[in-house]
């Protein structure tokens, strides 16, 4: 079925958000990343399925320790 809108690729939206997010100055950047990790915290707060997403995410963070050591040690000599 032809749908008489085009809609973007989502390729194209997630480069035009990198472009926006390259041009900010760093104060509006890590204003930006706070404000996606505020929301973040708030929606895990909120949720029912907190405990999940506490050890998951401690989960990851340890999986990310992990390779930035594995990293340094193959690279820092």
């Amino acid at each position: 079925m032809e749908l008489p809108i085009r809609f973007p690729m989502d390729e194209d939206v997630i480069a035009e958000e990198a472009a926006r997010f390259r041009e900010l100055t760093p104060e509006s950047k890590l204003r930006t990343i706070r404000g996606m990790i505020d929301t973040g915290e708030f929606l895990m707060r909120i949720s029912r399925r907190r405990e999940f997403m506490r050890e998951y995410n401690g989960e990851q963070e340890g999986q990310f320790r992990t390779a930035v050591q594995e990293f340094i040690a193959r690279h820092a000599r």
